[in-house]
């Protein structure tokens, strides 16, 4: 039952969601990316494995280092990513 909860919540989020992420730049979607890990703790690439599976993640991750980014990456809120946090 919980499972299936979970579904039916994923599917209105990207319902609500999906239009917006299609029309992100590249840098927003980095920028999402980087938000997304500090909000949650787990990288990208961990969220795409857990939620689809390990080959999506793989492509994903080949498309996010063509655009210059890794989903890979963690934040660090003292390092690169100290600019988000001000």
């Amino acid at each position: 039952m919980l499972i299936l909860k979970s579904i039916i919540n994923l599917l209105k989020i990207k319902a609500e969601f999906d239009k917006d992420m299609r029309r992100l730049t590249v840098f927003e979607g980095q920028l999402l990316i980087k938000l997304i890990d500090r909000e949650c703790s787990r990288t990208g690439y961990i969220l795409v494995k857990d939620l689809r599976n390990g080959f999506v993640a793989w492509g994903y991750q080949q498309f996010a280092r063509i655009c210059g980014t890794n989903l890979k990456k963690s934040y660090d809120k003292h390092g690169d990513d100290s600019l988000i946090e001000e």
